[in-house]
């Protein structure tokens, strides 16, 4: 498992695709429509940009997934998101660059 950058930007995204890989996995593509930057968060994500996120689930103290959970809820909104839907969301990058987890989810 990919170490996640303290670094993340809030952005607007609009779906392309989501891939269902279990009951709460997925694999969700998104194009950045903008980014919301932050005086001491340099952006790290650009708008125009298509990326794959997986969800980075709340985890309780027993390293347990809460489906109940209002954030976890959010996330799991995603996947039954179609190609369009648009939200505002907090994308996070691993440590090595390679992957993109999305850490947070609102509505428009």
């Amino acid at each position: 498992m990919a170490v996640l950058s303290r670094l993340g930007n809030r952005v607007r995204a609009t779906v392309r695709t989501v891939r269902l890989i279990d009951s709460l996995q997925y694999a969700a593509t998104l194009r950045i429509d903008s980014v919301y930057s932050e005086e001491d968060i340099p952006a790290i994500a650009e708008a125009g940009q298509e990326i794959t996120v997986a969800p980075q689930y709340f985890q309780s103290e027993g390293g347990f997934i809460d489906p109940s959970s209002n954030q976890n809820k959010r996330l799991l909104s995603i996947r039954s998101a179609k190609s369009g839907d648009s939200f505002h969301a907090t994308i996070t990058p691993s440590s090595d660059g390679k992957e993109w987890k999305i850490t947070d989810v609102r509505p428009e």
